[in-house]
């Protein structure tokens, strides 16, 4: 008779969990949106949108929908740490650890209310 030989299961590696996208939390979009509601009152603004995504957050803000967005605030995963930013257009206004500091750079922005 011939020996009887046991293998091992085969070993599947499990898929990596899917990384959920990145979001703004309920403080975080309370916060924004105290600001952007503000200049919504003064007329400088006067629509919004969110995306949410693997790798950022972005809030943008524009003067008329069809527009490109005036300023875009984002949210994104460094290492272990969040980095918001504080766009308009291309450059960079503010960027750092603290939400409010760098929402405070776009608080200082001077606007132009139109009619």
């Amino acid at each position: 008779m011939g020996h009887v030989i046991q293998l091992d299961p085969p070993r599947h590696k499990a898929p990596p969990a899917p990384i959920p996208p990145i979001g703004f939390t309920r403080v975080e979009m309370a916060r924004i949106l105290d600001l952007y509601s503000r200049r919504v009152m003064a007329g400088a603004w006067r629509d919004y949108a969110i995306d949410n995504q693997a790798d950022q957050a972005t809030f943008s803000i524009f003067r008329h929908a069809a527009d490109r967005p005036l300023f875009t605030v984002a949210k994104r995963q460094v290492h272990d740490m969040t980095e918001y930013s504080v766009f308009e257009g291309p450059a960079v206004l503010a960027s750092g650890p603290d939400l409010d500091e760098t929402l405070a750079a776009l608080a200082a922005r001077p606007f132009l209310v139109r009619s």
